[in-house]
């Protein structure tokens, strides 16, 4: 998984509000929302004072314009748009590695090798001793690709949506 720069995300999503009167007042709510449409973050007074924010108003694909917790978005931008700092990169890959479940190694005659890393043995031997039931049904889902197809940050997102 890819790891993100807070500096990146702090500086795509604006923490306060982006209404020029609201700003020049400082008569700023404390409820700030995002508005993907406008791509701008407006405070609860300034919301409906921006044309596509009005009751009643769509945009051109008839649907309204929609207010977005900060935190969502930050969240989801720190996910699709890592950092490009190589050292940030490398950290990640050294902080990943205890993710590596099964990978494929050669042995010296060259021959391919399904290498256990040991963490599917600990996950399932950590839910029997946590557990009563005595059925279970393992589910095991596979990401296949080649490196930077998006397999990590599907996976991120996935672990993160809560």
């Amino acid at each position: 998984m890819t790891a993100t720069s807070s500096d990146d995300t702090e500086r795509d999503v604006e923490g306060v509000c982006e209404d020029g009167r609201c700003i020049d007042s400082r008569i700023q709510a404390t409820e700030l929302s995002y508005c993907v449409r406008c791509d701008s973050t407006y405070c609860s007074h300034c919301w409906a004072l921006q044309g596509p924010h009005r009751p009643k108003k769509r945009g051109p694909e008839g649907l309204p314009h929609e207010k977005v917790d900060l935190g969502v978005i930050r969240r989801l931008k720190g996910i699709l748009n890592p950092s490009t700092d190589p050292l940030v990169i490398q950290k990640s890959h050294q902080e990943d590695e205890w993710t590596k479940w099964f990978g494929v190694t050669r042995d010296k005659e060259d021959q391919v090798l399904l290498d256990d890393y040991g963490r599917y043995l600990t996950l399932v031997s950590d839910i029997a001793r946590s557990t009563s039931m005595k059925t279970r049904y393992p589910q095991l889902v596979s990401f296949v690709g080649v490196t930077n197809a998006g397999k990590s940050t599907l996976i991120k997102m996935l672990v993160h949506r809560g």
